[in-house]
């Protein structure tokens, strides 16, 4: 803005200028006279520019010379002036932070990375690690695997009889390119290792199943490699039917280790004789034998009855006697007739447990007596 200025109109009519040599006047209106410019146009003069230079926009009427590097088109005025140098964010008096007290970029870094080490060291050093039983101390083994703590991809290959894993890191994991067979070893970064899955020897768990083209897990630490997961595949072997039959044997296996194996001790097989049969032959005639192991000899003429399931005829016999090569356990079952089954000395009654002796006679009576041994178990 611009001041007022004081001109010459407001000077007109004012004063002693002009006035005749006599001028005529008192002594009081020739005072007058004289103050006259100074007290009506001089001192309200003065009085309104310290009326603008009060107001907000005074400071835009006064002049000011730019300082060196600001732009021209900043107005040359101190209020323009000053507003441009308080948005001047490039520290333009190269204030450095030394001449205010203050940290440099450098310092300040420094200084946030020391406290951080030192924070961190004062609660290591409260807190208790029982890992070798000295409260406040770390163990370097644990050091060493919290800085690498994840789980690696390892590469497997198989060369010969070795199988052989490659990568870095305690725990690693693979995909395995063929199965393990009797025999191989394991190998990890090329050194020898012993493998386990569990308490049970890698190989023994792993042979045989189908582990090719399958993810398998693991820590791996000094001269050992510890598969993770279960002992492999279980398989029953020797189990075709509902019940265990005489002379075949169970075997339960968890990958290639057979962890249990039971004998059948249920028989299927029966010893019969006696009655009469679809072609007429009367009691005695009839005798057949279907249980694995056992032989069944007719004692009248020592004719061995063919095992299993073979039958012979002898027309006109009312009773024959038999004997078995093996002892055993046995229920008798008869049905009609006069005459039933005896053994030892003594009747066999429908129903009736028994135990038999090997090599000892068995009567089997006629007239339409049938006569079934149900054999239930033999000793070892």
């Amino acid at each position: 803005m611009a001041f007022t200025r004081i001109t010459d109109t407001d000077l007109q009519g004012k004063g002693v200028i002009g006035q005749p040599e006599i001028p005529g006047l008192s002594a009081l209106e020739m005072q007058q006279s004289v103050e006259q410019i100074v007290r009506e146009v001089a001192i309200p003069g003065i009085n309104r520019l310290a009326e603008e230079l009060e107001a907000d926009t005074g400071a835009a009427g006064i002049g000011m010379e730019r300082p060196a590097g600001m732009s021209e088109e900043v107005p040359a005025h101190v209020q323009a002036i000053t507003a441009a140098h308080i948005e001047d964010r490039e520290n333009p008096h190269a204030v450095t932070a030394a001449q205010v007290g203050a940290y440099t970029k450098q310092e300040t870094v420094a200084a946030i990375n020391n406290k951080v080490v030192e924070i961190g060291t004062g609660d290591m050093a409260q807190a208790i690690y029982a890992v070798n039983g000295e409260p406040g101390v770390v163990d370097a083994a644990v050091q060493a695997r919290a800085a690498d703590d994840g789980v690696k991809l390892y590469t497997h290959t198989r060369s010969g009889k070795v199988h052989k894993f490659t990568g870095s890191g305690p725990n690693g994991r693979a995909l395995m390119t063929a199965d393990v067979q009797a025999g191989d070893t394991f190998a990890v970064n090329g050194k020898t290792v012993s493998a386990w899955m569990g308490a049970e020897s890698a190989v023994a768990v792993m042979e045989g199943q189908p582990y090719t083209g399958r993810w398998v897990t693991f820590v791996t630490e000094g001269d050992t490699l510890n598969f993770k997961g279960g002992g492999g595949l279980v398989t029953v072997e020797g189990l075709s039917a509902k019940a265990v039959v005489a002379g075949n044997t169970v075997t339960v296996k968890q990958g290639a280790k057979v962890v249990q194996q039971e004998k059948g001790t249920y028989y299927a097989g029966w010893i019969g004789g006696g009655g009469t049969d679809s072609a007429g032959n009367n009691a005695g005639s009839f005798i057949a034998c279907d249980i694995p192991g056992v032989t069944v000899t007719r004692v009248s003429d020592e004719a061995v009855i063919p095992n299993p399931g073979s039958r012979t005829y002898s027309s006109g016999r009312n009773q024959t006697a038999i004997k078995c090569n093996k002892s055993f356990s046995a229920v008798c079952y008869t049905l009609g007739g006069f005459y039933p089954p005896r053994y030892n000395g003594s009747n066999l009654s429908n129903g009736q447990a028994f135990s038999y002796v090997a090599g000892r006679s068995i009567e089997l009576n006629g007239l339409n007596t049938a006569c079934v041994i149900r054999v239930t178990s033999i000793p070892e």
